[in-house]
């Protein structure tokens, strides 16, 4: 499962909480243990040695039991070498048959032992009891044997025990209610840094931190601001110079199309120049050769244009050009294409139309010519040749008969149009 660093330090603050508490609590029980029980051996050890000047003076079995009675306050029992009792504060004694087993066992072995020694101990441990046994040599060699029951010890540590499960519990709820906010202060201003770096990696500059912390992490924010203000400030140059550079693209864009508008555009009719009818022708002819569609060409040339510049000046021949140059262009379809071969010649494409159509549009362009007022001059007539393109000769060749088309059309008295390898059509 994945915890996030602040829940990561909340964790491990607790944790460290418990197991300090955990540790104090077994340290606590055991030094009550030993403080309790290394009172007890003073205590024994006191009493043994009142007990043992009084015996080095006369000492009756009665005097035992005065001086038990008054200098041990805890069971006793005052044996021979062969293991009689020679006194008691325990009512219920009389004889070793009537110690607990655990006692006559110990009796027992303590005899076999012939033990010199001054003082000894030994504790027993069974069930639901626990005693201590201190065991001591008279001086007139009879044997004491003083017993602390430690049952009210259990009680004390089990008191002890309910504390310390309650001071450890509020020390565990203590830890937990500082580790919370203390996990948040720390973590917050990561959280915040981490969510400011997943901003800048979208290129989102809107925020900014506000971290005032007077620490590593103060300055890691500060770092980050301040590297977020440049990378924003970059990034809006380098957008001011690309709309810049994209205006000047669209103006250079615009300017190319203007410039190869105006490179393939008469500059006086608006049609199509020579040079723009060529690629034009270019195109009809490789599309012939992928589709096998027809286009038909007519040729036209103004009858007595010279006279027109002649006998009314250039200004009104140029009048009479764009004239002519707008009933050509309202006269056919936009698929059709229009162009000014040179002078006062013009040129119409029709493209995925075969001679005859050709030849019916240039006879009705004729007569719609014929008999329009043009101003100044009144009335001009126009002569025509047509052709239509096929796979056994190339462009050049086809302009050449229509060409030689409209001459015979001119030399046959003009106002006329002639088809390439046919008679005149009047």
């Amino acid at each position: 499962m994945y915890l996030s660093i602040k829940n990561k330090l909340s964790l491990y603050i607790i944790i460290i909480i418990v197991i300090s508490n955990i540790v104090s609590i077994f340290a606590t029980l055991k030094l009550q243990d030993q403080v309790m029980i290394l009172g007890f051996e003073d205590e024994f050890e006191t009493k043994f040695d009142e007990l043992n000047n009084k015996v080095k003076s006369d000492f009756g079995e009665n005097d035992y039991y005065i001086s038990i009675e008054e200098i041990v306050k805890t069971n006793a029992i005052v044996l021979d070498k062969t293991g009689t009792i020679k006194a008691t504060n325990v009512q219920y004694l009389s004889n070793t048959s009537n110690l607990p087993q655990y006692l006559k066992n110990y009796v027992d072995d303590l005899i076999k032992s012939d033990i010199k020694s001054n003082f000894y101990e030994h504790t027993f441990k069974f069930t639901n009891k626990k005693v201590i046994l201190y065991v001591g040599i008279l001086s007139n060699e009879d044997i004491i044997i003083m017993e602390q029951d430690l049952y009210f010890l259990s009680e004390a540590k089990d008191s002890a025990n309910k504390l310390n499960v309650a001071v450890s519990g509020l020390l565990i709820l203590l830890g937990t209610i500082i580790s919370i906010p203390l996990s948040i202060h720390l973590t917050r201003p990561i959280l915040q840094i981490n969510d400011l770096v997943n901003e800048i990696k979208d290129l989102k500059f809107d925020k900014k931190l506000n971290i005032s912390n007077k620490d590593e992490i103060g300055d890691l924010a500060n770092s980050i601001n301040f590297i977020a203000l440049k990378l924003r400030t970059t990034l809006d140059k380098l957008d001011q110079k690309n709309k810049q550079l994209l205006d000047e693209q669209n103006l250079l864009i615009n300017l190319n199309t203007q410039l190869q508008h105006s490179s393939e555009t008469d500059a006086l009719t608006k049609l199509s120049n020579r040079l723009k009818i060529d690629k034009d022708l270019e195109h009809c002819r490789n599309n012939f050769k992928n589709s096998q569609k027809d286009f038909s060409i007519i040729l036209l040339d103004i009858d007595f244009f010279k006279k027109v510049n002649d006998n009314y000046g250039h200004l009104v021949g140029d009048e009479v050009l764009k004239e002519f140059a707008h009933i050509l262009k309202s006269n056919t379809r936009e698929t059709d294409l229009v162009g000014r071969w040179g002078g006062e010649e013009f040129i119409i494409i029709l493209q995925n139309t075969p001679i005859s159509k050709a030849y019916n549009k240039a006879e009705s362009i004729r007569k719609i010519i014929e008999l329009y007022n043009f101003d100044t001059v009144n009335r001009i007539t126009v002569s025509m040749g047509v052709g239509s393109y096929n796979s056994i000769m190339d462009i050049d060749q086809l302009m050449s008969k229509i060409d030689n088309a409209l001459y015979k059309a001119k030399e046959n008295g003009r106002n006329q149009v002639q088809i390439i390898a046919s008679k005149t059509i009047e």
